[in-house]
């Protein structure tokens, strides 16, 4: 890794509103998953007289945040363990399909 002043050249203005723009569609795109997410949960949970159902969306929606930015924060420090990799090779239906070549180191 290169000290900070050597680091080379910085983003143009173009780059930079590229990213703003992409952090910001981003953003708005995440608060409408988040909110239909929470809607569907809640009824669902509400219908299966799941008790405190107004507080399983968040839980959901927590932990999957909470997992995210865990593998976010290992990747950055260099000890990548592959979680959100993992998760998602699971298999759906548990017919022990998509294992394969999986490893969390």
């Amino acid at each position: 890794m290169l000290p900070l002043g050597e680091q080379g050249q910085g983003l143009s203005r173009g780059q930079t509103a590229v990213v703003i723009t992409s952090v910001a569609v981003g953003i708005v795109v995440t608060g409408y998953g988040l909110a239909g997410s929470y809607v569907s949960i809640a009824e669902l949970a509400e219908r299966h007289h799941v008790p405190l159902a107004d507080f399983v969306p968040m839980g959901i929606d927590g932990d999957l945040v909470a997992v995210v930015v865990l593998d976010l924060v290992l990747t950055w420090i260099g000890s990548p363990v592959g979680l959100v990799a993992a998760t998602g090779a699971r298999p759906v239906g548990g017919h022990g399909r998509g294992q394969r070549g999986c490893r969390l180191a």
